[in-house]
């Protein structure tokens, strides 16, 4: 006689059971256990290899990210403000050898300046702004260039562009200690001298009052010593 789906099912629950409770059983459980136990711990180390991995690849890419800022503010620190900045000679514009153009301005106290006040110099001709930030890094070159060869025949003169005009470039004159006549450029001399598309523009004038250099964008002290020291008096 065929015995029913319901007795069927209780004899093999209570074979189960009994499997179970058999010592060869319960090492088997135990093993099972020790074995779930061992995952979870690999599991576990996996995840703290994914962290560690995480935050290497988030401080990876906060270096990269410090490195492109560091770059751009070098090429903002090193260049010209408004365009690129080039050092050239001014054979490239045109300007090689010929005479420098006449202008007259004022200075920052109001007093009348002219090209023809420094016929015998040698002149470095500094177009700037207050809110250049490669004009006021030159500042401390420029100061050491005019006490070191001024006996020796040379003027630094700094033409800002600043369109508040005097007001706005004297606080900065001060506070740097600038020891060379700052003007204010006027429309008529920045067209004499070809427009200024940039700044710092410096053009070198010779004793005879011929345009012998330009540089476009920052320069140091040794870039305008190169092209100032073979004009000055020994």
């Amino acid at each position: 006689m065929l015995a029913s789906s319901a007795d069927t099912s209780t004899a093999y629950q209570q074979h189960k059971h009994r499997r179970l409770d058999s010592p060869s059983d319960g090492f088997h459980a135990q093993s099972i256990n020790i074995e779930n136990n061992s995952l979870r711990g690999i599991s576990k180390c996996r995840g703290c290899s994914h962290q560690q991995m995480q935050l290497r690849r988030k401080g990876l890419a906060t270096q990269i990210l410090l490195t492109v800022l560091a770059t751009l503010v070098t090429l903002i620190v090193t260049t010209s403000c408004k365009r690129t900045s080039s050092t050239d000679q001014p054979t490239r514009d045109g300007m090689a050898n010929l005479s420098s153009p006449d202008w007259e301005v004022r200075r920052l106290d109001g007093e009348a300046v002219k090209s023809s006040d420094f016929v015998g110099k040698v002149v470095l001709l500094n177009f700037w702004a207050t809110w250049c930030a490669p004009c006021r890094m030159e500042i401390p070159s420029l100061i050491e260039l005019q006490r070191t060869y001024a006996d020796r025949g040379l003027v630094v003169l700094g033409v800002s562009i600043d369109e508040g005009g005097a007001s706005v470039v004297r606080s900065t004159v001060k506070q740097a200690g600038i020891n060379s006549p700052v003007l204010i450029a006027n429309d008529a001399m920045l067209k004499a001298f070809g427009g200024i598309e940039a700044v710092p523009t410096s053009f070198i004038i010779d004793w005879t009052g011929h345009i012998v250099g330009k540089h476009v964008g920052f320069a140091d002290k040794a870039d305008f010593e190169a092209s100032i020291k073979p004009l000055l008096q020994p």
